[in-house]
Order: C-alpha cells, then structure tokens, then sequence
C-alpha cells in the first residue's frame, strides 16, 4: 500500500496532509530547545498530530497520488478511498497499524482513532536528526574547537595549493601536446602544402604508404623499330556493352502536398486528447508553431512541430529538429 508512504513523504517536506474521508495530518517545526533538569541540549524536529474528520476533502492529496502513479483523477480518488476502508476495518477489528516511516494506527476506549508519529519522521530530514548533546560533552568539545579551526585552515591552503599546482602542471602538458600537432607550412613556386607533424599523422602516412600502389616505372627500351613491332603486343578490341536505355521521363520528383494539404513534421502521438493538448502547450511555449492536426489509423492523437506547403521546408526543418531535438521526428501529408 503506497498511499501512508506518499503521506510520509509530505511530511517529510514540512507540509500539512489532508486525506478525504479520513483527516489531516498536521506537521509542525520543533526549535532547538535547552533542558535545564537533566542538562541537555534538544536539537530542532518536528511535531506531528493527526485530527480525525470524515467529511475531509483531501482534494491536494488526490492531486499529489495521481502525479505519483501517473493515472487520472478518478483512479487516484479510488486508490485513497482502497487505502482508507483498509485501515478502519483493521482498526475496528482491534489491530494496531504500523507504517514504517509514518506511525502507527489505533483505536482507544472511546473508539476514537490514536495516532503516534515514527521516530523517523519527527527527526528526519533537513538539520534534524541530532541526538541530545550533554553540556559536559558540550563545554569539553569546546576547548578543542580553535585547533579543529586551525586545522581546517592548513587542510583548505593544502588543497587549494595542490589544485594550483596541478592546474599549472595540466596547462604545460595541454600546450605542449598541441605544439607537437601544429600544422608546418612549406612554400614551393607551384603550390602550397601543409604537413601534419603529429605522431598520429606520421603512422597514418606510413601505413597510407603501405596500402598505395606504386606506379610502374616506364620501360625504356633502345632497339630498332623493327624489333618493336615483332614485339608490340596486338590488343584484341574489347566486345561493346549492350546499351541500357533508361527511360528519363520516370524520374522521381518531389512529392506534392494533397490539395488542400501540408506537410506536418510530427512530434508524437497519444492515445489521450488531453495529453496530446499538454504536450501541444509544452511546443508552443519552446517556440514551435504545434498543433494536434490528425489521427493514426490505430486513433492516436497526432502531434506536430510546425506544418509547411513544401516537401523542401519540411525536409530542411525536421533535419534542424532531428539533430537538437527529437531523433525519431518524421513527415507525415495531411
């Protein structure tokens, strides 16, 4: 049951927590206080009381349950009204009810409902959660407090000089790697090369050296004209390919929008109308020109960025949105 622990947790934030048909649950701050009788020091907490009202509304519990469980208003009221005919049946069978973290449930002799607070929830959270400080533990620590502070002290100077120094260490690397990888530029009548020095660059080059084909070098050969056409090899003339017309008049042009339609760029689709109207807010304060313009063949709400009368303004504008904003956008013609 989630219900007790969703009220821990607006407990936990300090705030007052009404559960219809139940009551309200009232938490209030403790300040730090001194006990003169046995000499201690009391660190800040909370205090919570539960008042027992049936006719509670408890509408901002039910609002708080349906953002947690992510479902509407009405499944939200039922899970409350689950959570609480639970807890008055255990109670009116004469069992006491414990939550961890929130307290425990019962009823006394007048059949009223009794609720205690979890030790948990009174000193959790924030600043509380101190123990109570004896004052002699309190006067004892005090003595020593100046060498913690001069402690503290050479703790911070020795870490603030430990950064600098690596820092300085870190930048002479840093410019030393990019001195390494500077571009040398070499000047000849003809052209101008650039040459990369870099460690990386020159095992690059050796292995493009490797995978290159060398060019033959030309054959220079001094006989006579006559030994040359005993020797010149007769090239056999190669068949011709057949030629594959292909008809031009076929080719793919832009796609035109349907008469009285546009290309719409689509953000999502929702089974919810409601939903699909959120996140069409959501767009619109981002700049985009959104609107919920169609529906699926399944019956999803289509939502959209923006629509254009062109396939080129949409194709240039889901390239824009793809990149910063949402990889799976596509084109849709309505």
């Amino acid at each position: 049951m989630k219900i007790p622990l969703y009220i821990r947790d607006l407990l936990l934030e300090g705030k007052n927590v009404a559960v219809a048909g139940f009551g309200t649950f009232e938490c209030k701050k403790v300040a730090a206080a001194y006990d003169k009788e046995n000499s201690l020091f009391i660190p800040p907490g909370r205090d919570v009381t539960f008042i027992f009202d049936e006719n509670t509304k408890g509408t901002d519990f039910t609002f708080y349950v349906t953002e947690r469980e992510s479902v509407k208003i009405e499944q939200a009221q039922l899970l409350v009204e689950e959570a609480i005919d639970d807890i008055n049946y255990q109670l009116h069978r004469g069992k006491r009810i414990k939550y961890t973290g929130l307290g425990t449930f019962q009823l006394d002799q007048q059949k009223n409902i009794v609720f205690e607070a979890d030790t948990e929830l009174l000193t959790g959270g924030e600043y509380f959660g101190l123990n109570a400080v004896p004052v002699a533990a309190y006067a004892k620590s005090k003595q020593s407090l100046g060498m913690k502070i001069f402690l503290a002290f050479l703790l911070i100077i020795g870490v603030g000089l430990v950064g600098y120094w690596g820092f300085i260490v870190w930048k002479m690397v840093d410019n030393q790697r990019h001195t390494m990888g500077m571009p040398i530029h070499l000047s000849s009548p003809d052209t101008t090369k650039v040459i990369l020095t870099s460690p990386g660059q020159k095992a690059l080059d050796s292995i493009r050296e490797q995978i290159t084909p060398t060019k033959p070098s030309p054959v220079i050969n001094n006989s006579s004209a006559s030994e040359k056409e005993e020797t010149e090899e007769v090239k056999k003339p190669e068949p011709k390919k057949p030629e594959i017309k292909t008809n031009t008049s076929s080719k793919q042009t832009e796609p035109e929008a349907l008469p009285g339609g546009k290309f719409y760029i689509v953000a999502g689709c929702f089974r919810s109308e409601e939903g699909a109207r959120k996140f069409v807010g959501q767009l619109k304060a981002k700049g985009y020109s959104s609107e919920l313009f169609s529906k699926t063949e399944s019956g999803l709400n289509m939502v959209s960025y923006a629509s254009f009368k062109t396939r080129a303004e949409a194709d240039a504008e889901l390239l824009r949105i793809r990149n910063d904003e949402n990889k799976a956008a596509y084109i849709v013609n309505r």
